[in-house]
């Protein structure tokens, strides 16, 4: 295609030799705003064939297997800082009050085995309960907690559990014909679980590629559902007659919104449906499952 431009460019040099200076401007702002064009039709082209296409592109990477359900260490995705506090022994901790002014306090926290994992735990009686007579320590100490307990919180809320492609749903199997041969990406939701939230994000696409529609103008939005608005989770295994595509159907019970008319009826409660392929998604609902009562004890212990 360069040399295409090229010998284009050099071509009509030749025949516009006689041409006056701004005819020949005029033409070589042409031959750029071609050479761009056709640069940035085949980086979008490329990016289509690889964004969102279940049949040309790789699965997802999870931390989740397919087939084993097993999780990985979730400390890979945690920045350094944390997995060094998490990671302190007794004498460690210790040693860090020691040195941020604490000097009389470090031998308390060997000798009740305060690891860091433990401190991120500590509340203000913990530490009159350990022999922090002096409230400048205590008010001391117990803000550098917070501190470490807010950088926690952080890093959890951006920890990546799992995530996962939506199958194909039931009613778009012939998404093939609607969208360009595959060129263009399906209208596929993707499901990502964090320590703190489920986020989902939805990929809007035109269903069919003609003169007043192009997949090129696709756009992605996201829904965040934190843990602590989802009330159950149920799951449902199907079979797809039409595709031969067996899934499943990851569905959770939302919190009720507020309350509806004078009457005092309440809105019905919101359900979340998720549509995964039948080996992830037991996997899945069981991590959220897990992962919903571990926020709610480590809310119940602020």
């Amino acid at each position: 295609m360069n040399r295409f431009i090229c010998r284009l460019a050099g071509h009509r040099q030749y025949q516009t030799k006689h041409w006056s200076g701004q005819q020949q401007v005029w033409l070589k702002r042409s031959i750029a705003r071609t050479a761009d064009f056709f640069s940035n039709f085949g980086t979008l082209a490329a990016m289509n064939l690889d964004a969102r296409s279940p049949m040309l592109r790789a699965p997802v990477a999870s931390p989740i297997s397919a087939t084993s359900g097993q999780q990985a260490p979730a400390q890979q995705a945690m920045s350094m800082e944390l997995q060094q506090v998490l990671s302190m022994s007794a004498q460690q901790v210790g040693q860090y009050f020691e040195e941020h002014g604490f000097f009389e306090c470090g031998a308390l926290f060997v000798e009740h085995s305060i690891s860091g994992e433990r401190l991120l735990r500590l509340q203000a009686d913990d530490l009159r309960e350990m022999g922090f007579n002096k409230v400048g320590d205590r008010l001391g100490i117990q803000q550098e907690i917070e501190t470490l307990q807010s950088l926690c919180r952080k890093e959890r809320q951006a920890l990546v559990l799992v995530e996962f492609d939506e199958v194909y749903p039931h009613n778009q199997c012939h998404w093939m014909f609607h969208t360009c041969c595959g060129a263009c990406p399906p209208q596929l939701d993707h499901y990502k679980l964090t320590s703190t939230q489920l986020k989902i994000t939805h990929t809007h696409s035109p269903t069919v590629c003609g003169r007043k529609c192009s997949c090129l103008g696709s756009r992605v939005e996201n829904d965040y559902h934190p843990l602590s608005a989802i009330v159950d989770v149920d799951t449902t295994n199907v079979q797809n007659s039409a595709c031969g595509v067996a899934m499943t159907l990851v569905t959770c019970g939302l919190r009720a919104g507020a309350q509806g008319d004078g009457l005092g009826e309440r809105q019905q409660a919101p359900k979340l449906t998720m549509a995964l392929a039948r080996s992830a998604g037991e996997a899945f609902a069981r991590q959220l499952r897990e992962q919903i009562e571990e926020y709610k004890r480590a809310e119940s212990c602020r």
